[in-house]
């Protein structure tokens, strides 16, 4: 059987397991929360699709597209974690496993999202070096403060 390149990706083959258990939370919240199975259902799985069309995307733009993407569904679902943990209706214990592959993937995307930008927005920003005429020994007088930039 043959893979595709996104599927050996670490952030891909993590938010899988995310969704896994995302959904065995899902499982158990009772029928009138319907809403909130969707939901978590729904951003649970946008976080692997999302990265799995970054990685298929060849300019570097596109890419921290789909990965802003799936990193925003990845907050969304820690967010319907949150509001099931708050609302109790559903164990800690079947709650609590979900946060750490959630977080880890999280925090790979926004590296990944930090990599894929270009050249020149990855520069380290222009040091400004402050000179300052100052008038007698009183220092300086207002509006003498003159930024150039350093050499």
């Amino acid at each position: 059987m043959k893979n595709f390149d996104f599927e050996s990706l670490h952030v891909y083959q993590l938010s899988l397991e995310f969704a896994e258990l995302a959904d065995r939370v899902a499982e158990t919240l009772p029928p009138k929360r319907a809403y909130l199975i969707d939901q978590l259902r729904r951003a649970s799985s946008s976080v692997c699709f999302n990265i799995a069309e970054g990685a298929g995307e060849w300019q570097r733009r596109d890419k921290a597209r789909f990965y802003r993407y799936a990193r925003r569904s990845g907050t969304e679902s820690a967010a319907i974690i949150s509001l099931i943990e708050r609302l109790k209706i559903a164990h800690a214990d079947l709650t609590g496993p979900v946060r750490d592959p959630l977080y880890q993937v999280i925090c790979m995307l926004v590296a990944m999202i930090r990599n894929c930008r270009s050249a020149r927005e990855r520069q380290v920003k222009v040091k400004v070096k402050v000179k300052v005429k100052g008038k007698g020994a009183g220092g300086p007088a207002a509006g003498d403060l003159n930024p150039q930039p350093a050499a």
